[in-house]
């Protein structure tokens, strides 16, 4: 579903909120995508929006994150790179 946001907060606490869309452009398929991230963890926080009550997140391998009182915060490890397009989908799930 576009326009869904997620926040996310960077490697030295700074936040950005961003929004699913379908922008091939930027390789997002009716997802938020985060660019340009910097070796460490990131934070990303999605909450319950108008037409989706978060349930979980659900990490491309493992065990699923269950949401807590309509939001779920998951934590990412992203690896130093050089070169090329990482990607890393995690799927929420609503009701």
């Amino acid at each position: 579903m576009d326009g869904y946001a997620a926040l996310w907060t960077d490697t030295n606490g700074a936040t950005n909120i961003k929004y699913s869309e379908y922008n091939p452009a930027v390789l997002a398929f009716h997802e938020a995508h985060f660019e340009a991230v910097e070796a460490g963890t990131h934070g990303i926080r999605v909450d319950s929006q108008p037409g989706c009550t978060i349930t979980s997140v659900q990490p491309p391998s493992g065990k699923a994150v269950n949401a807590n009182r309509g939001w779920a915060s998951i934590s990412v490890a992203v690896a130093a790179h050089t070169e090329g397009d990482h990607t890393c989908l995690w799927t929420m799930a609503c009701n």
